[in-house]
């Protein structure tokens, strides 16, 4: 089982167009995200990160409980579930209250990808404007989602 956490700051390094390079970033990454829904088969970026040593959390659908081993190589998780719920099986410690995205004590804004909202009453129609999520109704519908929590 390989140790994770929250890093302070996360890079968003974007399209890498030299492709020789993609290795060095799978190396320095904590994790590679790749939510995506894969009917067949498996994303070749899943595949290319944990042959570098990358850990990888994907969607438990398509191809990627065929190469991503549940606790070894990365984590599967099930379509659907809010990040929120998913960061708490996984034993990461990120604030909330109600879990029903009225308190907003789980708000954090979206600073790459889609995420998709159960429930908008929580926030402000500015918030939403800027991005702010509630992690306890969120669902990824991309696969660059990255979260600024606080």
């Amino acid at each position: 089982m390989w140790p994770y956490g929250f890093v302070v700051g996360p890079a968003i390094v974007g399209f890498v167009a030299d492709r020789s390079r993609l290795p060095d970033y799978y190396r320095r990454a904590h994790v590679l995200a790749c939510p995506a829904y894969h009917e067949v088969g498996v994303a070749n970026v899943c595949v290319e990160a944990m042959a570098c040593g990358c850990p990888v959390v994907a969607c438990n659908t398509g191809g990627a409980p065929e190469a991503v081993l549940h606790g070894d190589s990365g984590f599967l998780v099930p379509p659907n579930k809010a990040i929120l719920e998913t960061a708490l099986d996984m034993g990461i410690d990120l604030p909330y209250s109600c879990q029903s995205g009225l308190c907003t004590a789980c708000r954090g804004k979206a600073i790459s990808g889609k995420v998709k909202l159960d429930e908008e009453e929580g926030l402000s129609q500015s918030e939403r404007a800027e991005g702010y999520v509630l992690t306890c109704v969120g669902h990824p519908l991309t696969d660059d989602v990255v979260i600024e929590i606080g």
